[in-house]
């Protein structure tokens, strides 16, 4: 059986350690055992990583947002809340199936539907699932207010490293994000087969980093909180640049009666949130929003005119009338 320093020896940042002297790396040659550079190494490996629970659900959802949504997020998970509370509508499908092909082919569009209806809700789980299989590599959501943003990325968050069910098929994410939720001071020396996992929680400039774990390419995706009031133009991480941006009810029933505020917020998206976007790959942009008022923020957008490059749909507020009695 070979012992935990030859097993670390083995890893890439420890290679540098072979040639030099036992006690330089801390080798007790009476007791045989390692200090210092080895035992700090220990410490801040997270392991390896267990075998995926359900294989079969991993591919089988790869390309299939709403089958992931109804395998991975209607069920409550230590103590979260479930993210779906009810079935999905007709409708609401044809909305997830649209929202799936922005995603993996990239494009703009843009749903107007009544507050309430869980377009956020799905495209929480659409940010969720297109980390998960880095389907995208930096998603931006944009709110009226950046803590109303803030709280959507929060709650993607805490389910990655709580619910059981993406502990079991998706650990290269779910571990790192539970050893140092334990000892958050742990983020800056985590490692995995040697090398750091980088994971970054940054609330001053806005955005959360998933882990970055080795030979698995699809690891340390990037989500970013903003308010629509925010400038973004340029807006990049680590030499990053957002690759799929979520603009949620981005007008207040206040700012919808503004025409200043309404051009403010028009010109923001413009030219900010998808002027920062990635310009080697297919941006993806979605933009759910409720009209207000004449000429508002969502009336602009939908207006083919004005903005060409958005592809609109308007769901009814009234399905259908009650019968007159």
């Amino acid at each position: 059986m070979t012992t935990l320093a030859e097993q670390l020896k083995e890893l890439p940042a420890f290679n540098e350690l072979a040639d030099r002297p036992p006690e330089e790396i801390g080798h007790d040659l009476e007791t045989g055992k390692f200090t210092d550079d080895l035992t700090r190494a220990a410490e801040r490996e997270i392991g390896e990583l267990p075998w995926i629970g359900e294989p079969f659900s991993v591919w089988r959802y790869k390309y299939d947002l709403l089958g992931f949504g109804l395998t991975y997020c209607s069920t409550a998970a230590n103590g979260l809340e479930p993210m779906l509370k009810r079935p999905p509508s007709a409708r609401m499908i044809r909305f997830v199936k649209n929202l799936e092909h922005v995603i993996l082919h990239g494009g703009q569009k843009h749903v107007r539907w009544p507050r309430g209806k869980g377009k956020t809700t799905w495209v929480k789980i659409a940010a969720l699932w297109s980390l998960l299989y880095g389907h995208r590599r930096f998603v931006v959501i944009v709110a009226k207010t950046k803590s109303m943003a803030k709280a959507s990325v929060d709650e993607i968050w805490l389910r990655i490293q709580t619910d059981p069910l993406i502990l079991r098929d998706f650990p290269e994410f779910a571990m790192p994000l539970r050893d140092v939720a334990l000892t958050p001071q742990r983020s800056r020396v985590q490692t995995y087969h040697g090398l750091r996992t980088r994971i970054i929680q940054d609330t001053i400039f806005g955005y959360y980093q998933l882990p970055t774990m080795d030979r698995l390419p699809h690891t340390g995706g990037i989500i970013c909180w903003r308010g629509a009031d925010q400038a973004l133009r340029g807006l990049n991480i680590n030499s990053m640049r957002p690759d799929f941006i979520f603009i949620d009810d981005p007008q207040t029933d206040e700012d919808a009666k503004n025409p200043d505020t309404v051009s403010k917020i028009e010109d923001n998206i413009l030219g900010g949130v998808l002027g920062s976007g990635d310009n080697d790959s297919t941006t993806a942009a979605v933009m759910a929003s409720t009209p207000i008022e004449p000429d508002d923020v969502s009336e602009r957008f939908a207006d083919p005119e004005r903005h060409p490059e958005w592809f609109t749909e308007t769901e009814r507020f009234v399905v259908t009338w009650a019968p007159e009695e």
